[in-house]
């Protein structure tokens, strides 16, 4: 019924789904896991109509590179821009009042996340603080805690 070649392939598929996973420390599941986060950005970006590329993987790539939330800039950005439909310089976030710019979305989502993490006016700020040196007006820091609520809840 199996030939020799046969069954030659079916151990080394099962070696190579099974096992070697196992022995890399790969979960079976990681091979294909997708990030949630990603998942609840798209919807968010879907929910605001917000234009294409909408640099999901960007945001939770540098959200995680800089230790700050992968909620905070997508959610800066849908309060300054409405997620990019109005905007400057590739500068979705109002950064300095929109007068500046980016070469790229990247390097401002890359520049803005460093910045919130790391700047001198920003570093080991909650991230209440971080919204209220951002932007100073009261209503502010409640609006995007709502907004990053909201892209948890999707």
């Amino acid at each position: 019924m199996f030939s020799e070649l046969n069954v030659k392939l079916l151990i080394a598929s099962v070696l190579f789904f099974f096992l070697i996973p196992t022995k890399l420390g790969l979960a079976e599941s990681s091979l294909l896991k997708v990030d949630e986060r990603e998942i609840k950005l798209d919807k968010f970006f879907d929910r605001y109509k917000c234009p294409q590329p909408n640099y999901a993987q960007e945001y939770i790539q540098e959200a995680d590179r800089y230790n700050i939330p992968y909620t905070l800039l997508p959610a800066i950005s849908i309060q300054e821009s409405t997620c990019g439909r109005h905007y400057r310089f590739d500068n979705y976030w109002g950064w300095n009042s929109a007068r500046t710019g980016f070469s790229t979305v990247a390097q401002g989502i890359d520049f803005v996340s460093s910045q919130l993490a790391l700047g001198r006016y920003y570093k080991d700020k909650t991230i209440k603080a971080k919204l209220q040196t951002y932007n100073p007006n009261p209503s502010y820091a409640p609006k995007v805690i709502q907004l990053m609520t909201q892209i948890e809840n999707e």
